[in-house]
């Protein structure tokens, strides 16, 4: 349920459908995508985003610590990780370099 997982009973309740959907895009589609290189820096501040929502309003909100087995340190390195692709780039052995390079060859010869 792409559109209704965080509805009344789930973590936030009032969050618009369309909102969700971009979440579970982020997430899944969107996890794909940095693990190959494509169109990181906007999966990349999808996820960040994503990151910031669960753990400042979700997890923090509640008090939930650190370190522990209910804690927001995954959520916490998560959101590091999602900031260094968004700053430093996809690299290049990434699918955003090659498909660059082929596009500045292209253009070169042309």
């Amino acid at each position: 349920h792409p559109m209704s997982w965080a509805g009344p009973k789930g973590p936030l309740p009032g969050i618009p459908g369309w909102l969700q959907l971009i979440v579970c895009i982020a997430d899944n589609v969107g996890g794909w995508c940095v693990v190959f290189g494509f169109l990181t820096p906007l999966f990349a501040f999808l996820q960040a985003c994503d990151m910031v929502v669960v753990t400042f309003v979700v997890k923090m909100a509640r008090g939930l610590p650190y370190v522990g087995p209910r804690s927001f340190e995954v959520e916490a390195h998560l959101l590091a990780g999602a900031l260094v692709l968004l700053l430093c780039g996809p690299g290049m052995y990434s699918l955003d370099a090659a498909i660059t390079s082929v596009l500045e060859r292209r253009a070169r010869s042309s």
